[in-house]
């Protein structure tokens, strides 16, 4: 379900709330929390790519003994409160993938073609320094050197630093951003959109299971969002 609402009535409401949840207030659990949305948020991901992120939600679901379902597209689903069947479920949303690159091919003179697979400003490619993460998690830093906007994948062209580096076909690719960090109240990090919000949905649905809510309990996420689903 999705809720509408007034500003102004909200305004009334939230300056009319007094306390909090225990879920809500707990140190540790805000603390946890705040992990999943720093760890997620560093993960390279990319439509079509998104098997970090797919990798660290099973792990995340396994220490908690939550069924994780995919569908034939990879889609992920995980039932964190089992309710009556009867009932209609709330279910939490996000998707895996972020605007990035990925290798697609090696050209004779050793240069890259990249796809970039979601919506940028041209501005941003011109001379871009970015990095590709190999399967190993070695980190090789290039440049991007051409682009020609095209749907629903921008083809670009990139130098690596070291030409010797093996950077197969499926490597992602990111911006050259500083690691995922939290400083007073506010989130830095490489991929926010829409790990930020896997990271809210699985915290939102961590609360409920602890403030012990009845209802049916999911988290729905999907991929190849930035492409259109394509």
């Amino acid at each position: 379900a999705v809720v509408m609402s007034d500003p102004a009535s909200d305004a009334a409401s939230m300056s009319a709330a007094t306390t909090r949840p225990a879920w809500l207030a707990d140190p540790e659990r805000a603390g946890e929390h705040e992990r999943w949305l720093v760890e997620l948020t560093d993960i390279p991901t990319a439509a079509g790519h998104e098997h970090r992120v797919i990798a660290w939600i099973e792990r995340w679901a396994a220490e908690r003994g939550l069924a994780v379902t995919a569908d034939g597209h990879g889609n992920r689903l995980i039932r964190v409160v089992e309710g009556d069947a009867d009932v209609p479920p709330i279910v939490f949303q996000g998707h895996l993938d972020h605007p990035a690159f990925v290798v697609e091919d090696r050209a004779a003179d050793g240069s890259l073609d990249l796809s970039f697979r979601g919506g940028v400003k041209d501005c941003y490619f011109a001379d871009a320094p970015i990095v590709l993460h190999a399967a190993d998690g070695t980190r090789h830093a290039a440049t991007v050197t051409a682009t020609e906007a095209l749907e629903p994948l921008r083809r670009c062209r990139a130098v690596l630093e070291d030409p010797a580096a093996d950077v197969p076909p499926g490597t992602i690719g990111t911006w050259l951003l500083p690691a995922a960090a939290i400083e007073g109240d506010r989130l830095h990090a490489p991929a926010v959109d829409d790990l930020a919000g896997v990271a809210a949905a699985l915290a939102a649905a961590d609360a409920c299971r602890h403030r012990g809510v009845t209802r049916s309990v999911q988290v729905f996420l999907t991929r190849a969002e930035e492409v259109g689903f394509v």
